[in-house]
């Protein structure tokens, strides 16, 4: 398994450029749930205000309140997520790449057990039929396995270049 370095790059530039975009939408999606919230702290008073008033029962009141409490905290958690899972995917994902481009020289200076621990990482269902080793991958190793064979990949890598 390789990564060649100007595919490296290459990858690591267009995985940068995808969660930009990404973020982007994030960005609006967040401000999206906020309004929702707002929307949300505004039915409260309004309620709270019914309440008051004496326009509504107590029980209304409550059962109204709480779903409104809910459905705050609900988009609350939408909103920790979004930020918590775009972080760590990033930083998995180039972690990832930058594994799997140095592999070889990793595997080679490493001792037998974190051999063994790149091995079950990589690999599923290792068997030896007749002195044939035959095994599975993981994925996403499965891919960057393949990645010399798939051109296709970054499309026209050299078309901006002369």
């Amino acid at each position: 398994m390789a990564i060649p370095e100007n595919v490296l790059v290459m990858l690591k530039e267009t995985l940068k450029n995808s969660l930009e975009a990404k973020k982007d939408f994030q960005i609006e999606s967040i401000k999206l749930f906020r309004k929702q919230e707002d929307k949300i702290d505004i039915k409260l008073n309004n309620l709270l205000d019914m309440r008051l008033e004496q326009s509504i029962t107590k029980n209304v009141y409550d059962n109204k309140a709480l779903a409104l409490r809910t459905e705050k905290h609900n988009l609350r958690k939408k909103i920790e997520n979004h930020d918590r899972a775009d972080e760590e995917f990033s930083i998995t994902l180039n972690y990832l790449l930058d594994l799997a481009s140095r592999s070889h020289n990793i595997f080679k200076s490493s001792g037998i057990d974190t051999k063994r621990k790149i091995i079950n990482l990589v690999f599923s269902n290792l068997t030896l039929d007749n002195k044939k080793l035959e095994f599975s991958l993981q994925k996403p190793f499965d891919v960057l396995v393949n990645l010399p064979k798939r051109s296709g990949w970054l499309g026209n890598l050299d078309s901006n270049q002369d």
